[in-house]
C-alpha cells in the first residue's frame, strides 16, 4: 500500500481545520469572550459553548421551513401580519421595516 506524501497530510488538515475548526473556534470563541466579559449574564455556558452548533441548527430549521410560511392577514396599524405554517397554528409577527440600511425586524 502506497503512504501519502507529508504535502497531502498537511493540506488535508489544512482543509479541515479551515471549514470544521476554524468556524468552530472563531464562533465559540466570540461567545465566550462575551460571556466572561459579563456581556451575556443570561447565557449557561453550556450554551455559550454550543453556540456554533446552535446557529447551524437554527439555520437549517430556517432553510427548511420559510417556504411553508404564507402571510395570511396583514394588519397596517399595528404592523403586524398573521403567519400560516403547514401543521403548525398561526402567529402574529411584526413586518419587516427597512431602517439604516438593514432589513430589521421591529
Amino acid at each position: 500500500m502506497r503512504r501519502l506524501s507529508p504535502l497531502v497530510l498537511w493540506a488535508a488538515f489544512g482543509l479541515a481545520g479551515y471549514f470544521f475548526v476554524l468556524p468552530h473556534l472563531l464562533t465559540n470563541g466570540w461567545a465566550a469572550y462575551m460571556k466572561m466579559t459579563d456581556k451575556a449574564e443570561q447565557c449557561s455556558w453550556a450554551n455559550t459553548l454550543t453556540f456554533y452548533s446552535s446557529l447551524d441548527k437554527f439555520d437549517k430549521l430556517y432553510t427548511k421551513y420559510r417556504e411553508g410560511l404564507k402571510t395570511a392577514e396583514v394588519d397596517e396599524a399595528a404592523s403586524l401580519k398573521r403567519l400560516e405554517a403547514p401543521g403548525a397554528r398561526s402567529f402574529w409577527a411584526q413586518q419587516r421595516r427597512r431602517g439604516g440600511g438593514l432589513w430589521c425586524a421591529h
